[in-house]
């Protein structure tokens, strides 16, 4: 819509007006430029500009991120010109990333999704990978470790341990199922991108959307866009943000007092006399002697109850019809929840430092030709206490194990003199000391991404068609420091009130390492025809070549070729039809299966623009169903490289026997690695691509003037050849399952629905927007070549991928008379008063291997959603998100349930007991099994149902309130857009267990760190 007033040209031509919204809100930053020349101006806070034209025939062109680029030419004698500019969001002409390409929003036929940039901003974490849980359909999010930056353990040093799980659609392969990211056209993460440089950020779900990504394409691809230059005079703008973070739930620990009372009670559980006297549990009690009756909270010795995280960030763009440009920089600084010293020379406190840089130009060669050039590079430092807990994962700089492991009772932090107490055992020290002088270690991590695109129109060939050549380089590098350095720790005897030196000061050291350096280089060269004839008919084709390739350090590359195709046709924008195919190999495989060809169809009918319609639902602005069939393929099959070789074993590797790291034995003499070839693993040159064949049915709904937006899909996937290694071979044939051959054999079935909705208007000066987005996806796998079971409940066949097998809980502990009564079915091991009671599912009277099935929900969410309210008045702006999952269970390792492993926590008070002796009955009221040492009874340590917790959630993910300064206080200071807001994340959690935040590890012991919220106030400027 476009309001013009007419004036009176005098001598010299200027032009004035207004730039507003589609709700008649000013619109401060829009670029306005001459057309033809670089000459251009910027509305102000209040949506105003003035230009002078050359001529009073010029054309003006009106752009702003997130609204329709509009060219309007002016009318003899105008001055004044007023625009309205529509949102992309509510205008079907808008244009979609998808893959090689993009299209008009009307005409996509396949499942796409997108998410704006001003939703990915709000309360953006440091690692962009959790910012989009419940923000887009079909993206299943889990976030298990709150480290920002990433911590580093035994397994990953590149600091992806901070980036979220991410699952298109959910899971349909019990191998790696992560999607494809590409960053600007290149596979990359985009953890650490900065979110202000985000332009499009696209999710491909159904076959019709991925099949050009040919056989990587079966998880689904994610595509992030990152921001062009606009024509006109440069731009300035500047953010800063303040944070402050706290941990989330994390289990706690009772003091020295209950731990003590406690233990003499499982002891008596078990027929064995109290290992703590009256006087002990007194001491405890009264903490009048803290060095023979330590108690210490770990936590609060280790754990701040808040930390800081700053992040600055700029950009600068503008151009010419010659040259565009997008400039940006980003600073991102965090500290950690542990304490530390700052010694001066080093420090032991934790933090995180990143930088990142790009520039994005456009060049106009000629008027066919085009060249884009986008760079981007990132550095980052992570500093930590040079500490690796002993949970197995060897988490360095994470203290949230000793938390979990260290005794609060058997010895104090520091000795009555202030030195700094030993311990108990060199296992089982104190970790306090790595606080005050325990060394530190550093890892630094370096990427440069590159992408170099030429695009030639070649009209003089036919009308609309056109070449574009891409390069893509990708190089990441990296290091890690670490100085050693351990300072004195004592013994301190109370009874002889004597000190013993237990472990001496250590000279520092130092120790530096490169880590392998990583590249990959992408090739494409595409041929792209689009053209309308006759007006109605819409045909748009493109081939393309592309080839991959990935270098990790003198390991023999990974390398990616092929050809993908896509036609679209469109007649009169109401019926569409789209075909893609994809014929691409990888040399993961033998010769003969490398490549594979998987093509898609996928049709479209817009309803609402049949005559018959158009004229009589006048209400409804755009209806479309649309539907598709094709296939995908994955290669992620496991981290072995080459399984269609045969394996020669050396020691240590997958294929070892575990004989003493032997490669063979000669008589009694093991002959270690070097000394001879034993034959390993089978090949099975046989393998093969996962083939995914993908369903998809979907409705886009418009109405009451593009206020109320629509969206909903229905999917099936039946995923076929999934790589696995069979478990269903006889014992007989001497045959182990460590050297068998892969093979694809598997089938996972995965359905589900996507629903979206959002709802944008305006009561007087009072706009207002409410949205909505719902995930179900179920998987059920369907064979796996598991050996058959006597009961259905025992096979993993007709269950989830990851599910967990144990025990039901029927909700009751056994009492004397249950042990005495023959009907009620009893374990095979010994049972006593207070322990669980599980279900005798084959109802033969016994609890034994037979009644373990599949329990409660897997570890990967079925369920996503999210919800936001958003409200603007004038300058004042607010908005609230909602995000949660169901259908989602977790089971802890027994540190983070268990009582005494090693020490017991609040919900361990609800215990079983009767003791009439102390004048304890709980019999009625328990909520725990009756407690033993080291981790429980027989009944308590088996996996069941009772401890497998309920993870389903709802957060209040996002809240923001904001306020837009009037253009009147800051143009005085050169400044056109002024804002400063306070947000925040993570505020709330409402969810079943309360002891653990519920997206934490499932399956882990508890070294990785729990998410975080945090509060921040920020600022905004535009020059």
């Amino acid at each position: 819509m476009i309001i013009c007033s007419v004036g009176l040209f005098a001598q010299s031509v200027k032009v004035t007006g207004t730039v507003v919204d589609d709700t008649n809100s000013p619109l401060p930053g829009v670029n306005i430029v001459v057309t033809g020349s670089g000459q251009g101006v910027v509305t102000d806070f209040d949506g105003k500009y003035s230009i002078s034209l050359p001529s009073n025939k010029s054309t003006l062109e009106f752009t702003f991120i997130g609204f329709q680029k509009q060219q309007l030419k002016l009318k003899p004698n105008q001055t004044v010109l007023n625009v309205t500019m529509v949102s992309e969001s509510l205008v079907l002409d808008e244009f979609v990333v998808v893959g090689y390409g993009s299209q008009k929003k009307a005409s996509i036929v396949g499942a796409v999704s997108n998410i704006k940039n001003e939703e990915i901003k709000t309360a953006a974490p440091a690692n962009l990978t959790n910012a989009i849980a419940g923000r887009i359909t079909g993206a299943i999010v889990r976030l298990g470790d709150g480290n920002i930056g990433g911590g580093t353990d035994r397994y990953s040093s590149n600091g992806e341990l901070a980036n979220a799980q991410i699952f298109i659609r959910g899971r349909a392969t019990t191998n790696a199922a992560e999607p494809l990211i590409l960053v600007d056209g290149i596979e990359s993460s985009f953890a650490n991108i900065n979110p202000e440089d985000i332009a499009q950020f696209s999710v491909l779900k159904d076959a019709s959307a991925t099949a050009v990504y040919g056989v990587r394409g079966a998880n689904g691809v994610i595509l992030i866009t990152t921001k062009d230059g606009q024509l006109g005079k440069p731009k300035v703008s500047f953010k800063a943000e303040l944070r402050r973070h706290e941990s989330l739930a994390f289990p706690e620990f009772l003091g020295a007092y209950d731990y003590a009372t406690l233990y003499n009670e499982a002891l008596k559980n078990a027929g064995t006399s109290p290992k703590y006297t009256n006087e002990d549990l007194e001491h405890w009690r009264t903490g009048d002697d803290p060095y023979g009756h330590p108690d210490v909270n770990w936590r609060d010795w280790l754990v701040d109850g808040s930390f800081t995280e700053q992040q600055y960030s700029f950009n600068l763009n503008g151009g010419t019809d010659r040259v565009r440009y997008y400039v940006s920089g980003d600073y991102l600084y965090a500290g950690g929840p542990f304490k530390g010293t700052d010694l001066g020379e080093y420090t032991t406190e934790s933090y995180y430092k990143r930088y990142n840089l790009r520039t994005n130009f456009d060049f106009t060669v000629t008027k066919s030709t085009t060249l884009n050039v986008k760079l981007n590079a990132m550095t980052d430092l992570k500093n930590d206490p040079n500490y690796n807990d002993s949970s197995g994962a060897r988490y360095k700089g994470s203290y949230w194990w000793d938390i979990i492991q260290l005794p609060v009772h058997e010895f104090p932090v520091y000795n009555p003199d202030g030195s700094l107490a030993y311990g108990l055992t060199e296992a089982v020290k104190n970790v306090y000391a790595n606080v005050v002088d325990g060394g530190y270690y550093q890892r630094s991590l370096n990427q440069f991404q590159s992408n170099v695109t030429l695009n030639q129109k070649l009209d003089f060939i036919t009308k609309g068609l056109s070449f574009r050549a891409m390069y893509g380089n990708v190089y990441k590098s990296g290091s890690e420091l670490t100085y050693t350095h351990a300072p004195a720790l004592w013994s301190y005897d109370v009874s002889r009130d004597a000190y013993t030196l237990r472990s001496r000061e250590s000279k520092p050291s130092y120790s530096a390492t490169d880590f392998t350096p990583y590249n990959s280089i992408h090739w494409e060269t595409a041929l792209n025809y689009d053209r309308t004839f006759n007006k109605v008919h819409k045909v748009s084709l493109m081939g393309i070549y592309i080839q991959t390739q990935y270098n990790n350090g003198y390991a023999l590359p990974t390398s990616y070729r092929g050809v993908s195709g896509r036609a679209t046709y469109g007649y009169r924008d109401t019926y569409l039809a789209e075909f893609n195919v994809g014929y691409n190999g990888s040399d993961k495989f033998a010769k003969g299966k490398r490549y594979a060809l998987l093509p898609s169809m996928s049709l479209g009918w817009v309803i609402s623009n049949e005559p018959f319609f158009k004229n009589n639902v006048s209400w409804v602005d755009f209806l479309k169903v649309r539907g598709s069939y094709g296939t995908a393929g994955n290669d992620k099959i496991g981290s072995y490289k080459y399984l269609y070789l045969y394996q020669f074993n050396s020691s240590g590797t997958r294929w070892d026997s575990g004989w003493d790291g032997a490669i063979y034995y000669f008589g009694e003499t093991a002959q270690s690695a070097g000394k001879g070839l034993r034959e390993g693993a089978l090949g099975n040159d046989n393998v093969t691509w996962e083939i995914a064949h993908k369903y998809n049915v979907g409705l886009d709904f418009y109405a009451f003037g593009n206020k109320l937006n629509f969206t909903t899909d229905v999917f099936l996937e039946k995923r076929n050849d999934i790589l696995l290694i069979r478990q269903d071979i006889p014992t007989q044939t001497g045959l182990s399952t460590s050297i068998l051959p892969a093979q694809n054999a598997g089938k996972v079935t995965n359905k589900g629905f996507e629903v979206s909705a959002s709802w944008n208007d305006k009561i007087g000066e009072l706009g207002y927007n409410l949205g909505f987005n719902y995930t179900f996806a179920r998987n059920t796998i369907d064979y796996i070549a598991e050996v058959e079971k006597k009961y259905p409940w025992q096979m993993q066949r007709g269950h989830s991928i990851g599910q967990t097998f144990g025990y039901t809980w029927t909700g009751k502990f056994y009492d004397f008379a249950d042990l005495e009564n023959p009907d009620v079915p009893k374990p095979t091991y010994p049972v006593y008063p207070g322990d669980l009671m599980f279900e005798d599912l084959n109802g033969d009277g016994i609890i034994d291997d037979y009644d373990s099935g599949a329990i409660g929900k897997p570890t990967v969410p079925e369920i996503v959603y999210g919800f936001n309210v958003g409200l603007n008045y004038k300058n004042v702006y607010g908005t609230v998100f909602f995000q949660g999952a169901a259908n989602v269970s977790s089971y802890y390792g027994a540190e983070l349930t268990h009582e005494f492993k090693n020490n017991v926590q609040a919900k361990h008070l609800g215990r079983w007991v009767y003791d009439e002796e102390k004048g304890l009955d709980t019999r009625a009221t328990a909520t725990y099994p009756a407690l033993r040492l080291d981790g429980g009874s027989t009944a308590t340590r088996a996996t069941s149902t009772f401890h497998q917790i309920n993870s389903a959630y709802l957060r209040v993910k996002s809240v923001e309130l904001g306020y837009n300064l009037p253009a009147r206080l800051t143009k005085p200071f050169g400044i056109s857009a002024m804002k400063v807001y306070l947000n925040g994340s993570n505020l709330f959690t409402f969810t079943d267990y309360k002891y653990i935040d519920p997206e934490y590890t499932s399956g882990s012991r508890g070294p990785y760190f729990p998410q975080t919220k945090f509060y921040s106030v920020g600022l905004n400027l535009n020059f």
